[in-house]
């Protein structure tokens, strides 16, 4: 029956979802710094840590949203790295020619 197969089918994601590991670490490429609270606690809880790039001239995350990131994580205790490439924009890792061609595309998915 369709109830059956929909139940079959609930279990088996179920029982996938639970083989899922456990989060390694976090990567924000030029996105949203993660603000304070549950998800930089549930981070520092979890001993997962946060690798992110930002382009100085991103007008998007200007410096002093990416300087209160860097605070906000050594505040609660994630372990972090943030690497900042001069005279960036937002979105500067445009395609795999500009990561090829090398310069902070390059450098900042390698």
């Amino acid at each position: 029956t369709a109830a059956a197969a929909t139940a079959a089918t609930a279990a088996t994601q179920s029982s996938e979802a639970s083989r899922v590991p456990a989060l390694c670490a976090v990567g924000v490429m030029y996105g949203k710094p993660l603000g304070p609270g549950a998800e930089l606690a549930a981070l520092s809880a979890s001993h997962t840590p946060v690798f992110a790039v930002f382009g100085s001239g991103d007008n998007q995350f200007p410096a002093q949203v990416v300087d209160a990131f860097e605070r906000d994580m050594a505040a609660a205790g994630v372990a972090h790295e943030v690497r900042r490439y001069p005279g960036e924009g937002h979105a500067f890792v445009t395609d795999i020619a500009a990561i090829r061609a090398g310069g902070a595309a390059g450098q900042a998915w390698g």
